[in-house]
């Protein structure tokens, strides 16, 4: 049960301990936006690395918290020390262990938000960090790129990797007609294998038709995809 003390000391120490955290943090994500800029290509574009940036911030939040938790502290029992607050609350009566107590009762929890961090967040997080940054060396501008290059009939698709839950990870497909012609042609951040259809799904796509009098592109959430794809191939592909 947490009393007025408890209420006053912790609203001051956490408010502290967020400003510092926010200040932090967000040096931290414009660095990485910075460096991830210098990367930028027709795959890893903006909007992935604006992900990236996105799920990087609760392993900086991680990261932050003690420093941030040891200068929060320091600061809001600077400003009640300031406002003669603390000489107060000695002079009511209320015991130095009792301060204490009502001190360490926020810490407390900051800790317990790490260790939540530390086991649902950032691992799911960094997996998904990992996964959009292997499309920081793909080279889709031409069909010469380096990469690993599949052929399903008219079709072409390079595929940049297999993540650790094997989905490809970005996939580039070029799709010709007949006379050898280019249709379609399109960019995908992943492809995940849907057990129910028996069918990979190609996840945010742009989606790119060509025809004799014009040029249609779209963004799509989720596009399906019937190829017969053998992860276990293009992991050992991939290692050759």
């Amino acid at each position: 049960m947490l009393s007025k003390l408890d209420h006053y000391v912790a609203k001051h120490i956490l408010f502290s301990t967020f400003i510092v955290m926010l200040v932090i943090v967000g040096l931290m994500a414009i660095t990485l936006l910075m460096e991830e800029f210098e990367d930028l290509n027709a795959l890893y574009n903006k909007a992935a690395i604006a992900k990236v940036v996105l799920l990087s911030l609760p392993s900086m939040v991680q990261q932050v918290i003690p420093i941030a938790t040891l200068v929060g502290v320091l600061m809001g029992l600077g400003v009640l020390s300031s406002n003669s607050e603390l000489v107060a609350i000695r002079a009511s009566g209320i015991s130095l262990f009792k301060l204490l107590t009502s001190i360490l009762k926020p810490v407390l929890l900051l800790s317990i938000m790490v260790l939540f961090l530390n086991q649902v967040g950032i691992p799911e997080s960094l997996r998904h960090v990992n996964e959009i940054k292997l499309l920081k060396n793909s080279s889709s501008k031409s069909l010469n790129a380096d990469g690993n290059w599949y052929k399903f009939g008219n079709e072409f698709v390079e595929i940049d990797g297999v993540s650790y839950e094997d989905n490809l990870v970005g996939i580039t497909r070029f799709v010709f007609d007949d006379s050898g012609r280019l249709k379609e042609y399109s960019l995908s951040i992943r492809a995940d294998f849907d057990q129910q259809s028996n069918q990979w799904v190609l996840k945010d796509t742009k989606l790119t038709k060509l025809s004799d009098d014009q040029l249609v592109i779209d963004h799509l959430p989720e596009f399906p995809w019937q190829k017969d794809i053998n992860i276990d191939s293009i992991i050992v592909l991939m290692k050759s």
